[in-house]
């Protein structure tokens, strides 16, 4: 079953209510907690979060100097990405790129 990116751009405002739920938030805590267990604090990472949304999972990793691209094809989950990366001032560090991953040059 294909989702087009108006299932995702409609659902908007109900993956935010869900985001502010603690089991929501525990889980993406304890997600990035182990991620970062494993990566090299001393240098940063290029990560690419293909389809990643609205970058709950992503964007976190900037604060840590990190540099992330994130694309996605849902304009309203870049918007709210655009929001948080904002929110954070780490601009610097996230790329935030409208596109299928089908139509990604290789």
């Amino acid at each position: 079953m294909k989702t087009d990116a108006a299932a995702f751009d409609n659902s908007i405002a109900q993956w935010r209510k869900e985001l502010t739920y603690p089991w929501f938030q525990l889980k993406y805590k304890l997600c990035h907690a182990n991620l970062l267990k494993h990566l090299d604090a001393t240098k940063p990472l290029r990560i690419l979060d293909a389809g990643g949304g609205n970058g709950v999972e992503s964007i976190p990793f900037a604060t840590h100097g990190h540099q992330v691209e994130l694309v996605d094809y849902a304009q309203e989950m870049l918007n709210d990405a655009q929001l948080e990366v904002d929110r954070l001032g780490v601009q610097d560090r996230v790329g935030l790129h409208h596109a299928a991953l089908d139509q990604l040059p290789t």
